[in-house]
């Protein structure tokens, strides 16, 4: 298994955490499949190559069709629960959310 560490003393955005483990090796088809797991649609990713003085990254831009309303945890914990995801990553997935919270 490999792992991660990372150091966010400043937070960091989904967008930005999601780009930095497709640069990291994440296959992009591998992020979409678990996406479509959790019960949510109107909403779609682009997924770019952005070169800034010489310097290549990858960068991920979430786009809605709609406003999406505010979720709270109570929210987000129930789409975990209610995806297809694997039942330990709802579990990992879950205590995360409710540590942040």
């Amino acid at each position: 298994m490999t792992i991660a560490y990372l150091d966010c003393f400043s937070g960091v955005s989904g967008d930005m955490l999601l780009a930095a483990f497709l640069d990291a090796g994440m296959p992009e088809e591998y992020l979409r499949q678990e996406l479509v797991k959790l019960p949510l649609s109107g909403y779609g990713l682009n997924i770019t190559t952005i070169y800034e003085q010489g310097i290549a990254a990858r960068g991920v831009t979430v786009d809605c069709a709609a406003s999406q309303p505010l979720r709270h945890l109570r929210d987000l914990t129930a789409i975990i629960e209610q995806s297809s995801l694997a039942a330990p990553l709802r579990k990992r997935a879950i205590a995360v959310l409710v540590a942040l919270a």
